[in-house]
Formats: structure tokens, sequence, C-alpha cells
């Protein structure tokens, strides 16, 4: 990192010249110090075709500025470029062909697909990312399909690091080489904290899957950081009844009030939920949205029960094991009335409470 203390004069690392990066640094590095002031991140934002909004230029500095000196150096804002490039065309991409419900519709995506020059078939791409089957394609679900393409490279990029010895699986030092590489945050407490969260089976490595799992797992947590900003509009590192309200009227999250949301989730500063307690509940919340949908796929007469068989295609959807054994025990476990039905709240509570 640069670093000046004292009155000395910092000296600069070795900068790429040419590099696409370096050249927008040196752009908004105005006194040509070495760092860019967090005041410039709206007008670097504007300047990308980002989102300026106050909350997402908080979102970006709280992303940018590691250290938290209210500076972004060269290495940060390198991290940070590094990170955001490869889906911030389709972000923008994606807003600007999402119909009026905020969704790609088939044909919102093939433009899409055409404006980032994909090749392959237009169909089978919906097919791989409409996740919840809605016939319409959600910009998470856009995510993760991108993050999927990309599941070749950072195999690549896994076995680099896989070297001492190359046994398919990171320790946690080969773990933070990767996160350096990659412009993370790589000091040891932002390294044991992700590497706690990937090792799913906590065997002291990471395979591959959790450590793609975690890739694609840390996309969606970005998007919850970058709308948790964008609703702290006082920047108080909080949101409150007030901002919780608007949040759930302007995402159209219904049946739940923000009250209740802060009763249930809110254990720290009263009447407010902090950024980790706000991701936990969104993420959650995202979660249910995605189960109701399957759940109503396969509900054929739509009176909010499904028979046997047409469990069988939600746990297909799901990926979880649907052999008739399975079948008639996971039914008979969620069937408590024993109905012979599943109803919509028994198959929440046992998804949430079992799965």
């Amino acid at each position: 990192l640069l670093s000046s203390s004292m009155g000395c004069t910092s000296s600069r690392p070795h900068l790429p010249q040419f590099s696409e990066a370096y050249l927008v640094f040196k752009a908004y590095d105005k006194n040509k110090d070495g760092v860019i002031a967090a005041g410039e991140v709206k007008y670097l934002l504007r300047d990308l075709g980002l989102n300026y909004s106050p909350g997402s230029v908080r979102s970006a500095i709280r992303q940018m500025d590691v250290n938290r000196n209210t500076m972004i150096e060269w290495d940060e804002f390198e991290g940070w470029y590094k990170r955001n490039k490869p889906l911030q065309e389709a972000r923008k991409l994606f807003k600007k062909f999402a119909n009026k419900d905020g969704v790609l519709s088939v044909d919102g995506l093939q433009k899409m697909l055409e404006q980032l020059k994909y090749k392959g078939d237009t169909t089978q791409a919906l097919l791989e990312m409409d996740r919840n089957r809605s016939g319409t394609v959600e910009l998470d679900e856009v995510v993760y399909w991108l993050s999927n393409r990309d599941r070749g490279q950072l195999k690549k990029l896994f076995n680099l690091h896989d070297t001492d010895p190359k046994d398919g699986q990171l320790s946690k030092k080969e773990i933070k080489t990767l996160l350096e590489d990659i412009g993370q945050d790589s000091r040891d407490s932002n390294v044991d904290d992700i590497f706690e969260i990937m090792d799913t089976d906590a065997n002291g490595f990471i395979s591959f899957e959790e450590f793609f799992s975690w890739f694609a797992r840390n996309q969606a947590v970005q998007d919850c950081i970058d709308l948790f900003c964008e609703y702290d509009e006082d920047d108080s590192d909080s949101i409150d009844e007030r901002e919780l309200s608007k949040l759930l009227k302007d995402l159209h999250i219904e049946g739940v009030t923000a009250a209740e949301v802060l009763q249930t989730v809110a254990v720290g500063k009263p009447g407010s939920i902090s950024l980790d307690e706000f991701v936990g509940w969104y993420m959650g919340q995202h979660r249910i949205k995605r189960l109701r949908d399957i759940f109503r796929k396969y509900d054929a007469n739509g009176d909010g029960t499904l028979d046997k068989g047409e469990f069988m295609y939600v746990l297909l959807d799901l990926g979880m094991p649907c052999d008739d054994v399975s079948l008639a025990l996971t039914f008979k476990e969620i069937d408590r009335d024993g109905s012979g039905r599943v109803e919509l709240s028994e198959f929440l509570k046992w998804f949430q409470n079992d799965v």
C-alpha cells in the first residue's frame, strides 16, 4: 500500500503505465500523489457508466478503501477494478434491457447477449439462467450464469495456487495468496473469516467446489451490500425503520412490515439493522422467494398444496434425492398433519429448519 507518515514523501510502487485500470486511476489522481480522494469516487462511477447515487458511492468507497484511511490507493483501486470489471457491463446491460418488472424477457435477454457478443444458443442460455423456471431472468441469475461460464478460468486460478502439495485442495496459506492475486483484502483477519466461510466441511482445506460456491455467493452478497448502502441514506452504517420501509416498498416485498423485520432481525442497535444482519435477512428473503416460485410452478391446480408426484419434481428442481425411499421419507416428514398433501407453509418451514 502507498503510505505517508510524519510528513515524509511516500515511495510510489511500480505502476503498469499502459493498463486500463492505471489510466482510469491516473485520471482521478488529481494532485498526482498516488491516491484518489473519496470525494472523487462519485465522478469516477459516473464516468464509468455505473450507478453513482449516494448509496452506490458509499458502497464503492467501502469496497475500495480497505485500510479505511478515506483515500483510495493504487493497489486498492486496482483490486476493486479487477473484481468489478467483468460484471460491470452485464449489470449495465441488464438494466438497459430489463422490462418494467425489473427482469429480462426472452427478447430482452437476446438483446443483452448480442451486446455481450455471446455466440451460443439464446434458448439454451435462457434455460441455464432461469433457475426458478419463471420464464424470465433476474439480475442475480445473470450473475450466477456468468460466474458459471467463468468456471474454467476459476479452475485454472485454483490449480495455479494448488502448489504445496498439489493435491486438489488449498491450504489457508494458498488461499491468502489467491486472494491477493484477485485483489481481495488479504489481511490475516479477513483471510481467517473467508477461509472459515469457504471451508464448509471444516476439514481445514478448500476444495474447488467450496471455492467456486464461495465465489458465486460472494457476488450475491456484494449485491446485498450495494443495496444496503443504497438505502442507508444517512450513512449511519445501519438501516432504520423509515429506510427499511422504503426498501420493502421499492422491492415489492410483501407480507412483512419494517417493524416486524426489525423485531426479528435486529440484535444490536435498537430500531435498526446492521450490514451483517441485513445481508443475512435479505439472502433469506431471496431464498424464500425462490422456494415459493418453485413450489407454485409444480402446484398444477393452484390450490397451494402438492401431492407426492408434484413434490417429486420440486425435489428434482432443488437437486435433492428423489428416489422412492427418499421421496416417501421426506414427504412424510413434511406432511405433519397427514393430509397426503404438502402445504406451502409446511414446505418452507421444513426447508428452512432442516435443509
